[in-house]
């Protein structure tokens, strides 16, 4: 009985120490992602509209040489939506972009497809627009509110704005 009782211990003792492979990530919302990209040296714009692109169309993320983490993709989405203006979202834009899927370790973003979505996209010089995904999802925001919305816009016009980490 102590035998299987000692057992028992060590097999949970071992289950416990061994290596600990979780992604923890800060809730994304966007007033932070507004502060995050409004620091940044390039252009962001917002959008609010829906990507679309076909599932075969993202390649996957493999893993790399040394087999501990994958390898970020790109790929090309449609957009279409609105961008952000100082009266709100009422700027039409119907345009390709860039998509990079970051990885950390072996957690890799995944956009989402056909839905809404909140995007902040560099825009280059010739108006190319690209985004960067991580995992923790703080470029590409889904199932934001219309009060959300307006908080992002709140910020673009210099209102009170503070990031909520």
């Amino acid at each position: 009985m102590i035998r299987r009782a000692v057992a028992f211990a060590t097999a949970c003792f071992a289950a416990l120490t061994g290596p600990a492979h979780a992604l923890s990530c800060m809730r994304p919302s966007p007033v932070n992602s507004f502060v995050e990209f409004n620091s940044r040296d390039d252009t962001y714009v917002m959008l609010y509209g829906a990507l679309s692109f076909e599932d075969d169309a993202v390649p996957p993320h493999t893993e790399t040489a040394d087999g501990m983490s994958r390898a970020d993709v790109t790929f090309t989405a449609r957009f279409d939506g609105m961008g952000a203006a100082m009266d709100g979202f009422t700027v039409p834009v119907d345009a390709d972009i860039t998509v990079t899927e970051t990885c950390l370790s072996v957690w890799c973003a995944r956009v989402p497809a056909d839905q809404p979505v909140l995007i902040f996209a560099a825009q280059s010089p010739d108006g190319t627009l690209s985004v960067s995904e991580g995992p923790c999802a703080f470029a590409v925001l889904p199932n934001v509110s219309e009060a959300q919305l307006d908080q992002a816009i709140a910020c673009m016009n210099g209102k009170t704005c503070q990031a909520e980490y």
